[in-house]
């Protein structure tokens, strides 16, 4: 692994936490934002929590790769910063089987303009597979208990 050249996009993350406004995250490309011998780069637009303000980034323009933050606070002097990515189109899919409302009986899913929640339970380092902090993470904010 120590021969293999490509690391991947390299980032680094400045969060921005104030008591009357939601934590932000300032996402900066190693590469792009920090060229040799450059002064500090301007900071980008902020990015905001999924559940806040639905905002969705891509790590880079060859990867095609979709990521959206989670901010928890358990403590008043902590804050966790999740990068949340997809690792594959599967809960997609079955929603589509599921919610699909095409106004054609024939092309409708089971349950045609069901309200469908999108929670990622899986871990994309585990190839997806579901976590036990995945799904309680997800149980406690469809039952209105997540941060």
């Amino acid at each position: 692994m120590s021969s293999y050249d490509d690391h991947g996009p390299i980032k680094i993350i400045v969060v921005q936490t104030s008591p009357s406004t939601h934590p932000c995250a300032y996402i900066l490309d190693m590469e792009k934002d920090f060229p040799k011998g450059a002064d500090a780069p301007p900071l980008s637009s902020p990015m905001y929590s999924f559940d806040y303000n639905r905002d969705v980034a891509k790590f880079d323009d060859s990867s095609m790769l979709n990521y959206c933050l989670n901010f928890e606070t358990p403590t008043d002097e902590s804050i966790v910063l999740t990068i949340t990515a997809d690792a594959g189109a599967h809960g997609s899919h079955v929603s589509g089987i599921v919610g699909a409302d095409l106004n054609d009986e024939a092309m409708n899913g089971v349950a045609p303009g069901a309200k469908i929640v999108s929670l990622k339970i899986g871990d994309s380092r585990l190839g997806s597979m579901e976590t036990g902090v995945g799904v309680v993470r997800a149980i406690k904010e469809v039952s209105g208990g997540g941060n």
